[in-house]
């Protein structure tokens, strides 16, 4: 599980979840909501890494 607040630079952030498909069976990342370049980033991920799921930190939040 990642946690992810603020927008890294895009070439780390991408090996990151490339180190992630590689050794995880999944991977979940927090995002603040639903509406930043972070989500935005790992949507367009998801289309190569499909073992994503992204979470809004409000449902988490909420738990």
């Amino acid at each position: 599980m990642e946690i992810e607040l603020s927008m890294k630079a895009k070439e780390r952030f991408k090996q990151n979840v490339i180190d992630n498909f590689n050794n995880y069976y999944g991977q979940i990342w927090v995002v603040p909501d639903l509406q930043t370049n972070i989500y935005t980033f790992l949507a367009d991920m998801k289309n190569s890494y499909p073992n994503i799921k992204i979470i809004p930190i409000a449902e988490v939040k909420s738990i």
